[in-house]
């Protein structure tokens, strides 16, 4: 499962962020696909392992949703930075 965020153009992600998560029928459910189509889905993608391996912060989404949110806070703490825009603060 990927997570995709959007930054501020002031701001730059300075390393790579994978979330990781087991497949979970609550997912399915909740995005109204069917069994076939989350599978096919997740077999598209590439290995969850390839993708932990590759990166600087992994955050587990099999983790209470509060447990979640603290690691996001975390990485978006280590890893996005101010570029200097007119937005950016010190």
């Amino acid at each position: 499962m990927a997570l995709k965020q959007t930054f501020p153009r002031t701001h730059r992600l300075s390393g790579k962020l994978a979330f990781a998560a087991v497949y979970d029928a609550r997912v399915r459910e909740s995005r109204g696909l069917s069994e076939e189509d989350a599978r096919s889905r997740l077999a598209n993608q590439s290995p969850q392992e390839e993708k932990v391996a590759a990166a600087d912060v992994v955050i587990d989404g099999s983790a209470p949703l509060a447990e979640t949110r603290r690691q996001v806070t975390e990485a978006y703490a280590r890893l996005v930075t101010p570029t200097g825009g007119p937005t950016a603060t010190s």
